[in-house]
C-alpha cells in the first residue's frame, strides 16, 4: 500500500506541473529552464545524500537525455500555451504512451507473442481515442476554431513527444546494449539514482541554450520567472524520485510508471478548476471518459 502512494506522487506532481508553471507565469522557455535548475538543485542533493560511482558513458548518455526532455519540456508548454493545459497534456501523455509502445515492440520485442500484440494495439487504440476525447471540441456551441493557435499547438506538441520520446528511450537502448557486459543489479543502479544528476546537467545544458539561441530571450537565465519556476523543477524532480523508488521496488516498473498517468487525470481537472479553462457540458463529458481511456490504455500497455 505504501508503494502505491509513492507511486501516486509522480500523478500529482507531473500533472501539476503546467498548472504550477502557469499560475507562477512566464514565458516557456523560462518556465522550462527554471524547471531544470530545480531539478539540478534536487539531483545534487541526492548525489550527496546517496553517492553512486557513474561511468563515463552513462554520464553522455544521461546529459543527451536531459537535453532532450529540456526540448520536449519547451514544447509542451507552448502547447499548453496555445492550446490549454486541460486539451495539451493529456493529448501529450497519449503520444508519449503510444511512442513508447511502439519502440517497446519494434526495437526491443517486447510484444512478442500474439495475445501481447493484441493488448498492445487495443491499448494504443484505447490511448488514442482517450487523448481525442479529452481534447474534445465543441464547435457547436464554441463555432469556427482559430487555425493558428491550434496548428501551433499540435505542432509542439510533435516536437514534444519527439524530445520526450527520445529522452526516454536512450537510457534504455543503452541498458539493453550493456545486458551481458555489466552486471544486471549495477546496470539497474547506473540508469536509475545514478542517471539523475547527468540528466539534470543535461537539461540546465540544453534550457539555457534554448532561452539564448530557440526563443532569443536575453537575461532570462537569470529572470524572476525563471527563479519563480525552480518551485515547479522541485515538484518535477520529486515525482521522478518516488517514480524511481517505486519502480525498483516490488511494485515494479510497469505498475509504478501506469499509476504516474494519472497525471493525464490531474491535468485536465486541474486545468478546468484552477486554470478556470471553460468547458462545454459535452466537453466535460468527453474529458472524462478519455481520461478513463487513457488510464485503462495505459494498464494494458504496460500489460504486455
Amino acid at each position: 500500500m505504501l508503494m502505491i502512494l509513492v507511486a501516486l506522487v509522480p500523478a500529482f506532481m507531473w500533472g501539476n506541473q503546467g498548472i504550477i508553471s502557469g499560475k507562477l507565469g512566464g514565458t516557456p522557455a523560462k518556465q522550462t529552464l527554471g524547471i531544470t535548475y530545480g531539478a539540478v538543485i534536487f539531483s545534487v542533493v541526492l548525489a550527496l545524500v546517496n553517492p553512486i560511482k557513474i561511468p563515463m558513458a552513462v554520464w553522455w548518455v544521461g546529459i543527451a537525455a536531459g537535453a532532450c526532455w529540456t526540448w520536449g519540456n519547451f514544447q509542451q508548454f507552448t502547447a499548453l500555451r496555445d492550446m490549454g493545459v486541460s486539451k495539451a497534456y493529456p493529448m501529450s501523455c497519449a503520444m508519449q504512451l503510444i511512442v513508447n509502445a511502439a519502440v517497446a515492440a519494434l526495437f526491443f520485442h517486447e510484444w512478442d507473442t500474439g495475445q501481447k500484440v493484441i493488448f498492445g494495439v487495443v491499448a494504443v487504440v484505447l490511448v488514442g481515442a482517450g487523448g481525442l476525447l479529452v481534447s474534445f471540441r465543441d464547435a457547436k456551441v464554441r463555432g469556427p476554431e482559430k487555425s493558428g493557435s491550434t496548428a501551433a499547438g499540435w505542432r509542439a506538441l510533435i516536437l514534444s513527444t519527439i524530445g520526450f520520446g527520445i529522452y526516454s528511450t536512450i537510457p534504455k537502448f543503452y541498458q539493453h546494449a550493456q545486458l551481458g557486459h555489466v552486471n544486471a543489479d549495477t546496470l539497474q543502479t547506473q540508469m536509475s539514482w545514478g542517471v539523475v544528476l547527468p540528466e539534470a546537467i543535461g537539461m540546465v545544458i540544453a534550457g539555457l541554450l534554448c532561452v539564448r539561441f530557440v526563443a532569443k530571450e536575453t537575461g532570462g537565465y537569470k529572470d524572476k520567472y525563471t527563479l519563480k519556476n525552480i518551485l515547479t523543477g522541485l515538484a518535477w524532480a520529486l515525482g521522478n524520485l518516488c517514480m524511481l523508488i517505486a519502480s525498483m521496488s516490488a511494485l515494479g516498473l510497469a505498475t509504478a510508471y501506469t499509476l504516474s498517468q494519472m497525471s493525464s487525470a490531474v491535468a485536465a481537472v486541474g486545468g478546468v478548476w484552477l486554470m478556470h479553462e471553460s468547458k462545454t457540458h459535452r466537453e466535460k463529458w468527453g474529458m472524462v471518459v478519455g481520461v478513463i481511456l487513457v488510464i485503462f490504455g495505459g494498464y494494458l500497455i504496460s500489460q504486455v
